[in-house]
């Protein structure tokens, strides 16, 4: 297989982490009206330390400020591997670290891995929403 079957590879890599995180962002709200709570990332953090994997229902019991700010990682970082491909790197991460992960399940290396990059996702976080409030002033 050339270079470009390995980018089709890589694309599909990504959408694929892409849909878990977002089917997964979808699931633990199941229903609720999405809510306009201040993110609360410190709770989320210790929350999802407490799981070597994380469940949707799960997370659905967490107090709405935590769960808030979990869907804004997740959020992040969709925008992170969007990014990604639009740059044409590589996969963002290994094929076996989405292995056993669902809209409704996030593996082990998924969980540790939103850990792991949580400082750069609470500042994405965090710029996003300055600037949706900068363009509501706006109008």
């Amino acid at each position: 297989m050339g270079e470009s079957g390995g980018a089709i590879y890589h694309v599909s890599m990504g959408e694929d982490l892409e849909a878990i995180l977002f089917g997964f962002a979808q699931a633990m709200f199941s229903g609720e009206p999405v809510s306009s709570t201040t993110p609360d990332f410190e709770a989320a953090l210790a929350k999802l330390s407490e799981n070597r994997t994380l469940k949707a229902q799960s997370a659905m019991t967490w107090p709405i400020p935590a769960k808030t700010a979990l869907r804004e990682l997740l959020i992040c970082w969709i925008f992170v591997i969007r990014q990604s491909i639009e740059q044409g790197d590589p996969s963002p991460v290994p094929q076996d670290w989405i292995s056993g992960s669902s809209s409704t399940r996030l593996n082990e290396k998924l969980v540790a891995e939103i850990l792991n990059r949580s400082d750069a996702l609470i500042s994405l976080s965090q710029r996003r929403r300055q600037a949706l409030e900068d363009r509501g002033r706006m109008h």
